[in-house]
């Protein structure tokens, strides 16, 4: 039985295609058309899925769309009548509901746009098509291919049709829903609100903004206390006096009186001044604080020591690296792709756990669900470009020899990950021991603030002799804090906390990647690299062979790796 789950007309388009409770592919539609966080149609992702499978969309049983429009458009109009007169402004020309009617609009036509461009089904053979309600869709997406038969399901991000935030409960193949948090009250929506004010983009900047937040001092800590209000059952109320985006959308996401208690809204690319650095330390306090009460008002519901996360929230790996400290859980999973990307996944797996006769839970302990390229490929595509190129018969020995003598490499090997995160297989790589190496990186070869820290990938067994923390971090969504003797050998990989946000890197999961690292620490003592995503500021992570030396010629990196290939650029 195949299924397939998309989502689009939001953000972070994608689909996947799953065969008896596998996924067999799933990838990011930014990936193809090199327009990052992209909302179009995931034509070329749904074109990869079903051609990685061997069939034809006839041969779909059912199709998951990851969002309910119908609902959406029933719930969305209290708000808005809630907010009157002010709301009225949503009406003004190029404002937030000229985008909503046309995102609604899209959705609600999702079902013809897939079959208009996959036409080789007929109405006797076409897959039945669903709308998923958002956080059904999350919430599949974490908790079905977790390796849990049991687990507490948390679900945040800045809105679905009418939630914000999903607590639930799953066992073998059921999710039972038991507390959600009505939107326009959004912890994530909050977040995207004070990103905009701090000059970031929504759905874009938050990683910058919790970067930024180690800067600064919780100075604003009585002033989010007045925003968040706690209630019963791990509810909380929000205090919209202070917030824009009930009112306006993205027209003013926060209010004057806001402003008033803190400082004019940041012109985007402008300098930091501490207040900004201060008001971010000050709302990624906030977000943990109910976060983790949050979180043990669903333990406590629950008894479960298992835990599943999803959503556009739970990528703040900062809180995610604190969970296990701050609550009874036992053990996290955190689904790679927890942003809405995934949410095909998850519309996908709910779906066959719906209509399959006898469903089977599949675990999924890997990233890597895209396009991959031979070798006859990859030499093709270095033919064609300017590069001097040789073939190594000892590919990561000779790459570790370039990563320990100074040199920065494009790691470009097999399938491309999903989700957020570089994780091995379309990477920048470097030497840790160099604390210069995170300037040169962020200025020469990434293009972007001074303040962004780079991700250590260690192997997996040697985590807790460099980190605080023996739980493993596969998808690079925890940060942990770094041992106080162990960082002035890996500098590089530090933030100014002393925490890195790290990958662990298992052998049987990643094997090359795993083995490079391997070579590095027999030369050099540290079983850890730098890992960056093999992409520069403003686009996608590359995706095939071309991608990937178009960003190598256009950035100052040293050498570029693909399959067995190694390259330099022309003196």
């Amino acid at each position: 039985m195949y299924v397939l789950g998309f989502n689009a007309y939001l953000h972070d388009s994608a689909a996947c295609i799953v065969k008896d409770g596998e996924v067999l592919a799933f990838a990011e539609e930014e990936r193809f058309t090199r327009k990052k966080h992209t909302f179009e149609f995931p034509e070329n992702a749904v074109r990869f899925c079903l051609d990685f499978a061997g069939i034809q969309l006839a041969e779909v049983a059912q199709v998951g769309f990851f969002w309910n429009p119908h609902k959406e458009i029933l719930y969305k109009w209290v708000p808005f009548f809630r907010f009157m007169p002010y709301s009225l402004s949503l009406f003004k020309r190029n404002a937030a509901i000229n985008p909503f009617m046309k995102r609604i609009t899209s959705m609600l036509f999702a079902k013809k746009a897939l079959f208009s461009l996959f036409d080789g089904s007929t109405k006797r053979t076409a897959p039945r098509f669903h709308f998923v309600d958002h956080h059904k869709a999350h919430a599949a997406s974490c908790y079905l291919v977790s390796p849990f038969d049991e687990a507490a399901i948390f679900v945040a991000d800045g809105y679905a049709e009418d939630n914000s935030t999903l607590m639930a409960y799953g066992r073998g193949s059921t999710i039972d829903r038991l507390e959600t948090v009505r939107f326009p009250v959004s912890l994530g929506q909050l977040y995207g609100a004070i990103t905009e004010y701090l000059g970031f983009k929504i759905c874009n900047g938050e990683g910058k903004v919790m970067a930024l937040a180690s800067f600064g001092e919780p100075k604003y800590e009585d002033l989010f206390d007045r925003i968040v209000l706690p209630t019963n059952n791990g509810q909380y109320k929000f205090d919209f006096s202070y917030l824009g985006y009930q009112h306006y959308g993205l027209l003013k996401t926060v209010s004057d009186k806001f402003i008033r208690e803190t400082a004019p809204i940041r012109k985007p690319e402008s300098e930091f001044q501490q207040v900004y650095m201060d008001v971010a330390a000050s709302l990624q306090q906030s977000l943990e604080k109910h976060y983790f009460r949050m979180l043990n008002v669903l333990y406590e519901r629950t008894k479960c020591p298992n835990l599943c996360l999803a959503g556009g929230m739970v990528l703040n790996s900062v809180a995610n690296g604190k969970i296990l400290e701050n609550t009874p859980f036992e053990n996290v999973f955190i689904q790679p792709a927890a942003n809405d990307a995934g949410s095909s996944l998850g519309a996908a797996m709910y779906l066959y756990h719906e209509h399959a006769e006898n469903p089977r839970r599949v675990p999924l302990n890997h990233a890597y669900g895209g396009p991959s390229f031979t070798d006859e490929q990859v030499e093709a595509a270095l033919a064609k470009s300017e590069l001097g190129y040789r073939r190594s018969e000892a590919v990561e020995k000779e790459t570790a020899k370039l990563i320990a003598d100074g040199n920065i490499v494009g790691w470009f090997q097999g399938r491309m990950e999903f989700g957020p995160r570089a994780l091995g297989n379309r990477s920048i790589l470097a030497d840790p021991r160099k604390a210069e190496m995170k300037d040169i990186l962020n200025e020469k070869v990434k293009h972007r603030e001074s303040f962004r820290p780079f991700a250590p990938s260690i192997k997996e067994e040697r985590l807790s002799e460099y980190f605080e923390s023996d739980d493993p971090a596969p998808y690079m969504l925890k940060v942990y804090r770094i041992r106080p003797e162990k960082l002035s050998v890996i500098p590089a990989t530090a933030h100014v906390d002393g925490t890195g946000r790290v990958q662990s890197v298992s052998k049987e999961v990643n094997t090359r990647y795993y083995k490079l690292i391997d070579e590095f620490e027999k030369l050099t003592g540290v079983p850890v690299v730098v890992n960056t995503s093999f992409n520069v500021r403003g686009e996608p992570i590359v995706c095939t062979p071309e991608d990937a030396i178009k960003c190598f010629l256009s950035t100052h990196f040293d050498y570029l790796v693909m399959g067995d290939f190694i390259a330099k650029k022309p003196s």
